[in-house]
């Protein structure tokens, strides 16, 4: 502004969600496009083009429960309790480290008596 104060405000909601999983979606693209898959290096493997429903199932899995509701009129954050796909969290926050291998960043272990793979970050 004209006084020189160059400040920053702090937004939320779905307005502000979309653009980050957008983002993360080309990210998504450019993991496997890049030959990422499926060792977490490039070049590792094959470059592949994704489909749709591969990188809404990559960005579904790194869904992260929120931790509380906050309350937009007062800011407040709310002690309520969530779950993970209901009306207030939906899927969660993105994280790619729990659906995608980085070599140096994370690594998965396959749980094989319960069918599922667990990451694990370094």
């Amino acid at each position: 502004d004209s006084s020189g104060n160059c400040g920053g405000y702090w937004r939320g909601g779905t307005s502000m969600a979309a653009p980050v999983v957008a983002g993360t979606a080309a990210q998504i693209r450019q993991y496997f496009v890049e030959g990422w898959y499926p060792c977490g290096s490039r070049l590792c493997g094959e470059p592949i083009v994704p489909s749709g429903p591969l990188m809404r199932a990559i960005l579904m899995n790194g869904g992260q429960t929120l931790v509380g509701i906050q309350d937009f009129s007062s800011g407040e954050v709310l002690n309520e309790e969530t779950r993970p796909y209901d009306n207030s969290q939906n899927m969660g926050r993105v994280n790619l480290l729990a659906s995608l291998p980085l070599e140096g960043r994370n690594d998965f272990i396959i749980d094989h008596n319960h069918a599922k793979i667990i990451p694990s970050f370094k």
